[in-house]
């Protein structure tokens, strides 16, 4: 669900990611928003306890699947 980070610096002032394809529709943000819940791995997480928004411009696509692109991870 998150492109997945490549490298990045220590402290991550620079992060390398693949380059996803075109931001998604808004009707893909809202189908994407609409599985969310049951794909996201820490479950039962309200949107205000995702790591991304459904914003059209912070999703893509990489190898032809939704991933976020613009997202704040933290380690739990």
């Amino acid at each position: 669900m998150l492109c997945p980070v490549l490298s990045h610096s220590s402290p991550a002032f620079i992060l390398i990611m693949r380059r996803a394809e075109t931001p998604i529709t808004q009707g893909g943000a809202d189908e994407r928003r609409a599985n969310a819940e049951s794909e996201w791995s820490y479950g039962g997480a309200g949107d205000d306890e995702l790591p991304f928004e459904f914003k059209p411009k912070d999703w893509g696509y990489l190898y032809g699947k939704k991933v976020a692109v613009d997202y704040a991870n933290s380690a739990r």
